[in-house]
């Protein structure tokens, strides 16, 4: 893909990858089966980041294989998108990372029993995903229902 990966990305998915709090993030296992996790993330406008325990299938299934797919939602609504990316274990997370995750869920670590310094070290190893293209799920779905119904008999 030539350019930044945002380009590659839809309006749709920029903005939910801007506000959205969960991530679902799909890899695969070395038998084939899918494994398909929530995670907290940030997103810099260049890549998806995840702070994970550093023993998770997902930290192990992405040094095997760093393809992945992100699955985004807004809210109870149908408008989503469907990510795919290309992800790397990143060992330490930095500083900035830390303060960036404690800025958006810092209210949540607590609700989850973790001071801001117990999650950090728990949640030690980071994956960096960076998408490559945007499937465009919510407004595909929505054309295709728009389509069902405009062909309907009446």
């Amino acid at each position: 893909m030539s350019g930044s990966s945002a380009t590659a990305l839809t309006p749709l998915a920029c903005d939910l990858l801007s506000r959205a709090r969960v991530v679902w993030i799909g890899t695969s296992r070395p038998d084939g089966r899918p494994h398909l996790v929530p995670a907290w993330f940030v997103w810099d406008g260049t890549e998806v980041v995840v702070l994970s325990r550093p023993g998770a299938a997902k930290v192990s299934l992405v040094r095997r294989d760093g393809r992945v797919m992100l699955g985004l939602m807004d809210g109870d609504l149908f408008d989503g998108e469907l990510i795919e990316g290309e992800g790397r274990v990143v060992e330490a997370a930095t500083d900035d990372l830390r303060e960036r995750i404690a800025d958006k869920y810092g209210d949540a670590i607590g609700r989850h029993g973790f001071t801001p310094s117990s999650f950090m070290s728990t949640f030690a190893t980071a994956i960096r995903i960076r998408p490559n293209r945007a499937l465009d799920w919510g407004r595909r779905e929505q054309a295709q229902r728009g389509a069902r119904l405009a062909l309907a008999p009446v």
